[in-house]
């Protein structure tokens, strides 16, 4: 399928406004999967992190997979001879299965674990890792049985949408700690230009403000949203109204 399936800024937007109003698992996971199939995503998964040497299974929030791949990876405990998962630990950006690198996340059992994994239809796709100050992290894995034809700009929706999903699953399943303190109002300004694609220096000349203050707000809101990336901020500034659009 071509990287074409995806409009520019309206879809991603159209599903936050819908996710926000799912109250279950079950709506939050399915919406997430009709749009990612527009772009031949044919399962995904959302999950925790388990810590080391903790079982993987009640980690995950959310998943649309083959089953009995589902279960022989949970049963046979191959999360930590998954080289997408464990390179998930070390990046904070969203990265293509094909972009792991090799032999860097290898264990014994990887060789063993890539051909089963072929075997049920995960051949490639697309990983969004999620962190936060307080160390809370999670990954959304979208996966394809071939090479994953997305453009840039499908990728760049998946990576926002992905993100506002995990969120409301946090919520939906009691993940979500206390709010986050509200943003001044300045800082709000400026992660509202952000949203709508404005850069740092964008920002500067439009407020009047050095580039460095622009920054400091930004590394504030990242704070208080309790995001790790300004893409994370920006998903939780508009589920909670701090950005409007």
């Amino acid at each position: 399928m071509s990287g074409t399936g995806m409009s520019v800024n309206l879809r991603p937007f159209d599903f936050i406004e819908r996710v926000k109003l799912h109250d279950t698992v079950d709506e939050v996971v399915a919406d997430l999967y009709r749009e990612a199939s527009q772009v031949g995503i044919e399962g995904l998964i959302v999950c925790g992190v388990p810590a080391p040497g903790q079982p993987f299974g009640p980690e995950i929030m959310g998943c649309v997979w083959n089953q009995d791949w589902f279960h022989r990876y949970v049963e046979r405990e191959y999360f930590p001879h998954d080289p997408v998962a464990q390179w998930a630990g070390r990046t904070t950006e969203p990265f293509r299965w094909s972009a792991v690198p090799d032999p860097a996340m290898r264990t014994d059992m990887t060789g063993r674990f890539m051909g089963e994994a072929a075997e049920h239809g995960m051949v490639d796709g697309f990983v969004v890792p999620m962190f936060s100050p307080r160390q809370w992290q999670a990954n959304v894995s979208f996966a394809t049985s071939r090479a994953l034809d997305a453009s840039p700009v499908d990728l760049a929706a998946l990576h926002l949408m992905a993100i506002y999903a995990a969120n409301r699953l946090r919520r939906l399943t009691g993940r979500l700690g206390t709010a986050a303190p509200l943003l001044t109002a300045r800082e709000a300004e400026c992660l509202t230009w952000i949203a709508v694609g404005k850069t740092v220096d964008d920002v500067a000349s439009i407020l009047g403000l050095s580039r460095l203050t622009i920054q400091t707000h930004l590394r504030n809101v990242r704070l208080k949203l309790n995001a790790a990336t300004i893409a994370q901020a920006v998903a939780e500034g508009i589920r909670s109204g701090e950005v409007r659009i």
